[in-house]
């Protein structure tokens, strides 16, 4: 269910905290229909932030709308780097399927994108009532 003023105000608590980078963890959509991506990219475009890395979720895989995504917001697997941190992420959405999961490819270019011994910290923040 969409809830556009739980969305409004999230994308106004992280415009308060200025963020270098944010990460949206897919399910932008509920049925991967071309109106839901221009809606959840017109909420995605408020965020005012230098980088954003936007990633496929299981809703936005069916169908045929795993073809729109890159379009809307880009790769959805990928490597971000900053000159103090490098983000490796990857779609672990299933088209037409209710579930994600890592691949044994993945894993491998997860592996050989982080290079040993410079990972400091992994994890992430959330804004209290939105996520864990």
């Amino acid at each position: 269910m969409f809830l556009e003023d739980k969305l409004t105000t999230a994308v106004n608590g992280i415009n308060e905290l200025s963020p270098d980078l944010v990460v949206i963890a897919g399910d932008l959509t509920e049925n991967g229909f071309k109106t839901e991506f221009e809606e959840a990219k017109r909420f995605i475009d408020q965020i005012e932030c230098r980088h954003k890395i936007v990633t496929m979720g299981d809703h936005d895989s069916r169908y045929t709308s795993f073809m729109l995504f890159e379009g809307f917001f880009g790769p959805s697997s990928g490597i971000f780097e900053s000159q103090t941190y490098r983000v490796v992420y990857v779609n672990t959405a299933r088209p037409d399927r209710d579930e994600g999961r890592v691949g044994k490819d993945q894993i491998q270019f997860i592996k050989e994108s982080l290079v040993k011994g410079q990972i400091q910290r992994s994890g992430y923040a959330s804004l209290p009532d939105f996520g864990p």
